[in-house]
C-alpha cells in the first residue's frame, strides 16, 4: 500500500503567528497576564546578567504542572551561573520565569481557567497543526487537549477521498520542564489496547503515573500523550450501530442477561449467533463508508503524523518561549526535524499490535517502543483469535494457590484442606448457578436481581485481568455465594451499565452524534469489531457450525474464557465491510532505528508469554523482559524491576540483559510488600505503581486495559 505524502506546510514564522493567533483571546485575564509579562520582561532586559540572582526553580510544582505536587521530585535547575546567563539573550532569561506565570502566553491552562473550559470536544477546533488548549471539564485540569486533522484515506489518491479528513482527539500531560530545557525528553504516545480503547480516558486516569515511571528527576522529563484512535470515542469518523445511547444500553443489558455460550450447553450458541447477526447487519448499514477507514494501518499512519505534528509544535513552542533569538544548542534540540521525527510509544495489549504495525511500516522512525502484553500479529491479522488463551487456566490455578499462600487473614477463601478444596467449592458453585440462579431482593438503592453463572464468570474474568484488586474480590464472591449471599455481585452487576436518558432531540432526530455521549466509553463493542474485522481476513463465509468447531478448539485452551472469546471472531461473521486499502504486509522488520522492548507476565490470561518471544523474533535486536506474575500485561501488577527497566529504556535507550525475569516480592493478596521496600526516597514511584494496580479496566475491551 502506498502512503500519501503530507501536504506542504507553511513557513515557521507563519505557523508561529497562526499558533499565537489561535491561542490568544481578548479576555481581560489574558490582557492582564500579557501586561504583567511585558513589565517583567522590561525589568529583566534592563538588569545586568550578573545582577540576576536566579536560584534553582522547581518546575514540578502545582503551578507549573497544573496538578497536585509530588514533593519527592527534585527541582530542576534552569540557570546556574553568570556564564550561562551571558550565553543567552535577555528574552531567554525570561523563559523559565514565564513558565511560572498563569499560562498567560500559552493560552490559559485548564487549572487556571475555571469555568472557561469547554464543555465538549466539539468546542475545540480541529487543525492540521497541534494547538493545545484546556480540555473539556470532564477531564483532569492537568491535561491539555487538541484535535488534529489528518486525511481520511492515507493510502489513496482517489478524488472521492483525497479532500476528506478525520479528527484525532489528543490529550497532553506536560513534562515538568519546558521544551527549551535540556531535560525535556519529548512526547510519549500511549495506547491502552482494545481495539477501541480510549487513549484520552486512559491518559485521564493513568498519564501521571506512567509519566513518573518514564521520567527521572536527574534525567529527562516527558510529555504523555493520550489519543483516541480514529473512529474511537472523541475522534472521527463517527461510528455507532445504534440510534442513541438508550438503545445501546438496552442491547448491552440483553447481552449480559443471555450470556456467552456455555461449555456443555450447545443450545446456548444459537442465541449468541443470532445476536451477532443482528448487530452485524446494523453496523453494515451504518458504517458502510466510515468503517472502511478505521483499521490499524491507518492508525499507525496517524501516529506518524502525530510525531511530525509534535515536532512542529515543539519548535513553535520553543520560539514562543524565547522569541526569535535562540542559542544554537536550544535551536538544535527543539528544531522540527521535518520528515525525520521519531516515535516514542508505550502500548498495551492490542496497543502492542499497533506498535508492531508501526515498526513494520516505518522502521526508520522508531524512537522508543515499549510493548506490554503482546498480541501475535499473524493470528490477529488472519482473524484467528486462537493464540490468546494458552495460559488462562494456569492463572486461574494461580488464584487458588496464591490464596492458600496468603492465609486466612488476607484471603477469605483460604481453607486448611488446601487448594483442591477451595477449587472444588468454586466449581460446584459455578455449576449450580447454571440451573439455579440466586435471587437477590431489592436493597439500598438497587432493585431486585438474580445472580447467574455468567455473573460469576465475569468476576473471574476481571480477576484474571487485574489480580491485584480482582483476586481478593473473587475470593469474597465465592465465599458469599457459598453462603447464599449474592448482594455483592448484584451491586456490581447494577453498576456495570449506566442507564442514560433519551433527550427530546433524539426522539425526533435519532442517529446523530448528539445522541451519543463519550462519557460511556464502555460502549465500544461495535467500534472494536469495526477495527478488528476490518484488519483481519473476512469470516463472512463461515457458518454457525464452523463457529461451533472453533468454540470447541477454544474450550480445549480455556473452558473459562472460551465462550466470551468466541464472540470476538463471531462478530466478524456478519461484518461485510472491508478496508479501503487491504493490508498485506508481514509484521516484521530486519532493522529498526532503535530496538523494541517487549514486556510480558508469565501468567497472562489473553496474551501469553509465548507471543512476546514470537514477536521479538520478527524484529531482530529487540528484547523480551519477563515479570513472573499474574495478570494481563505487567501493568496488572506493576513492579519495581520492570518500572526501572522501562525508565532506563526511555531515558537512555538501554535494553535489559537477555533472559531477565523480574520477581515480585508480594502477590495479589500482599502486593504492598512489593511497594513497601521502595522506601521514602522512592515514594513517588510507589504511588505510581500502587495507583496503576488499582485502576479498573474497560470491561468490554478484550485486548486492553
Amino acid at each position: 500500500m502506498k502512503d500519501r505524502v503530507l501536504r506542504p506546510s507553511t513557513s515557521p514564522s507563519a505557523r508561529h503567528n497562526a499558533v499565537i493567533t489561535a491561542r490568544n483571546t481578548n479576555s481581560f485575564k489574558h490582557r492582564l497576564v500579557l501586561l504583567f509579562a511585558t513589565v517583567l520582561a522590561l525589568i529583566i532586559i534592563h538588569l545586568r546578567p550578573h545582577q540576576l540572582k536566579l536560584h534553582p526553580l522547581d518546575l514540578t510544582g502545582p503551578v507549573a504542572r497544573g496538578r497536585s505536587s509530588y514533593s519527592e521530585r527534585k527541582p530542576s535547575t534552569i540557570l546556574t551561573s553568570s556564564s550561562d546567563l551571558h550565553n543567552l539573550s535577555p528574552l531567554v532569561h525570561l523563559a523559565p520565569l514565564l513558565k511560572l506565570l498563569p499560562s498567560g502566553l500559552t493560552g490559559l491552562t485548564a487549572s487556571s481557567q475555571g469555568t472557561d473550559r469547554p464543555r465538549s470536544w466539539t468546542e475545540i477546533n480541529p487543525s492540521s497543526t497541534l494547538i493545545f488548549s484546556p480540555c473539556p471539564d470532564n477531564l483532569s485540569p492537568a491535561l491539555q487537549c487538541a484535535r488534529l486533522s489528518v486525511p481520511l484515506d492515507w493510502f489513496s489518491t482517489s478524488p472521492l477521498t483525497i479532500n476528506r479528513t478525520v479528527t484525532i482527539a489528543l490529550t497532553r500531560l506536560p513534562a515538568s520542564v519546558p521544551v527549551t530545557h535540556p531535560s525535556y525528553g519529548g512526547s510519549i504516545l500511549i495506547n491502552p489496547g482494545g481495539p477501541g480503547g480510549s487513549g484520552v480516558a486512559f491518559a485521564d486516569s493513568r498519564a501521571h503515573m506512567l509519566q513518573i515511571i518514564a521520567s527521572d528527576s536527574e534525567g529527562k522529563s516527558f510529555d504523555i500523550i493520550g489519543f483516541d484512535p480514529r473512529g474511537v470515542n472523541n475522534s472521527s469518523p463517527y461510528t455507532s450501530c445504534f440510534p442513541d445511547d438508550v438503545t445501546e444500553a438496552a442491547w448491552v443489558l440483553r447481552a449480559m442477561a443471555e450470556g456467552s455460550p456455555v461449555a456443555g450447553r450447545n443450545d446456548t450458541l444459537a442465541k449468541t449467533w443470532a445476536r451477532h447477526l443482528g448487530i452485524g447487519g446494523s453496523c453494515a448499514w451504518r458504517m458502510a463508508d466510515s468503517g472502511r477507514f478505521v483499521g490499524t494501518p491507518s492508525v499507525a499512519r496517524d501516529m506518524l503524523a502525530m510525531a511530525e505534528a509534535l515536532g512542529e509544535w515543539r519548535e513553535d513552542e520553543a520560539r514562543r518561549i524565547v522569541g526569535s533569538v535562540m542559542n544554537d544548542e536550544t535551536d538544535e534540540r527543539t528544531r522540527w526535524k521535518r520528515g525525520e521525527e521519531k516515535l516514542l510509544y508505550w502500548g498495551f495489549s492490542y496497543g502492542t499490535l499497533l506498535g508492531a504495525t508501526f515498526a513494520s511500516m516505518y522502521p526508520e522512525r522508531v524512537g522508543r517502543l515499549v510493548l506490554d502484553g503482546v498480541v501475535d500479529s499473524e493470528d490477529y491479522y488472519s482473524t484467528g483469535w486462537l493464540k490468546n488463551l494458552q495460559d488462562t487456566e494456569l492463572e486461574l490455578m494461580s488464584f487458588f494457590t496464591e490464596c492458600q499462600h496468603a492465609g486466612p487473614s488476607k484471603c477469605p477463601l483460604y481453607t486448611p484442606a488446601g487448594v483442591a478444596s477451595s477449587r472444588a467449592l468454586y466449581t460446584r458453585i459455578l455449576a449450580d448457578l447454571l440451573d439455579n440462579p440466586l435471587p437477590v431482593p431489592a436493597h439500598g438503592v438497587y432493585g431486585p436481581h438474580i445472580v447467574t453463572h455468567q455473573d460469576l464468570l465475569e468476576v473471574v474474568i476481571e480477576a484474571l485481568y487485574m489480580p491485584r484488586t480482582g483476586f481478593p474480590r473473587l475470593a469474597r464472591a465465592i465465599v458469599d455465594l457459598s453462603q447464599g449471599n449474592g448482594t455483592g455481585l448484584a451491586h456490581d452487576k447494577a453498576r456495570r451499565v449506566p442507564l442514560p436518558c433519551r433527550s427530546q432531540a433524539c426522539e425526533t432526530d435519532p442517529w446523530g452524534e448528539r445522541c451519543h455521549s463519550n462519557t460511556f466509553p464502555q460502549f465500544v463493542g461495535q467500534t472494536t469489531s469495526a477495527i478488528l474485522c476490518s484488519d483481519g481476513a473476512p469470516l463472512t463465509h463461515l457458518t454457525r457450525d464452523d463457529f461451533y468447531q472453533r468454540w470447541h478448539k477454544l474450550q480445549d485452551q480455556s473452558p473459562t474464557f472460551a465462550g466470551r472469546w468466541l464472540e470476538i471472531s463471531m462478530a466478524c461473521a456478519s461484518w461485510p465491510i472491508r478496508p479501503a486499502a487491504p493490508f498485506t504486509r508481514n509484521i516484521t522488520a530486519p532493522r529498526t532505528a532503535h530496538p523494541l522492548l517487549w514486556l510480558s507476565s508469565t501468567r497472562d490470561p489473553v496474551t501469553p508469554l509465548r507471543n512476546a518471544y514470537a514477536m521479538a523474533a520478527r524484529f531482530p535486536g529487540s528484547r523480551v523482559l519477563v515479570q513472573d506474575a499474574d495478570g494481563h500485561s505487567t501493568l496488572a501488577q506493576p513492579g519495581r524491576c520492570v518500572a526501572r527497566a522501562v525508565r532506563a529504556y526511555f531515558q537512555r535507550g538501554e535494553m535489559p540483559p537477555p533472559g531477565v525475569v523480574c520477581e515480585l516480592l508480594g502477590g495479589p493478596f500482599d502486593y504492598e510488600e512489593e511497594i513497601g521496600v521502595l522506601g521514602e526516597n522512592a515514594s513517588e514511584l510507589a504511588h505510581a505503581l500502587r495507583g496503576l494496580s488499582e485502576k479498573p479496566r474497560e470491561r468490554e475491551v478484550w485486548l486492553g486495559m
